[in-house]
């Protein structure tokens, strides 16, 4: 357990913009598999080969599933996701929830773009804090950045409530390493009110602006949350 990353986790989570309440996640592991894990793995990776050997289902958004890499990623994801969030069990989640970004700037850029209230809520030089120690954790330059869609329809814990999230993996092959990075705002109002989940989708907000006339945009579809990623 890296320190830092969980001091900032716990710097951000609670910390309430406007209408909504940030909770956030920092943590890092080796990619190392034991136990239940890989148990896991070895089912994984033999779904995921059969499923590469039928038609119209061989190329994923991350690459082709007959290639052992991109399987062996996806289940490091998946397993991530599970461990995480022990409630839930992303292992039955289409591989094409999982994308991977261009650059580890742009990825950079949107979080800063997504949390920029909160250099107001903390400190100037908050993201100049938060990237040196996500560096000091990772390497990034080093790294290979993936993302997951949440799925509305099926219910996850970034549905009840939840206005926006983001969840980027950060992999550096050379480390044999990953550190996940989550943030979701939900809504302060959502216990009172008793609005059902589907009132809210909880994938990235193409609108940046914190004015809660604008809420009505913060669906999307995730061809446009990838675009705007990219």
């Amino acid at each position: 357990e890296d320190q830092n990353l969980t001091e900032l986790s716990s710097l951000i989570t609670g910390l309430e913009i406007g209408d909504k309440i940030i909770e956030s996640r920092l943590e890092s592991f080796t990619c190392k598999m034991a136990g239940e894990d890989k148990k896991l793995s070895k089912k994984l990776e033999k779904e995921m080969t059969q499923l590469s050997m039928s038609p119209g289902t061989t190329t994923t958004n991350i690459g082709p599933l007959s290639d052992h890499s991109v399987r062996r990623i996806l289940i490091d994801l998946i397993i991530t996701m599970n461990a995480h969030f022990p409630d839930y069990d992303f292992s039955a989640a289409s591989v094409d929830h999982f994308q991977k970004q261009k650059s580890v700037s742009k990825v950079m850029n949107f979080v800063n773009t997504k949390l920029a209230d909160l250099s107001r809520l903390l400190q100037a030089n908050f993201f100049e804090h938060l990237w040196s120690v996500v560096n000091d954790c990772i390497k990034l330059r080093q790294c290979e950045v993936y993302s997951f869609l949440p799925d509305v329809e099926t219910g996850d814990p970034f549905s009840d409530g939840c206005m926006w999230s983001f969840n980027f993996f950060f992999y550096n092959p050379n480390l044999k390493k990953m550190l996940y990075f989550t943030c979701l705002a939900r809504s302060k109002f959502y216990p009172i009110h008793g609005l059902d989940s589907s009132d809210y989708y909880c994938g990235e907000s193409e609108d940046y602006d914190d004015d809660i006339s604008n809420e009505s945009k913060l669906k999307m579809s995730e061809d446009e949350m990838q675009m705007e990623l990219l």
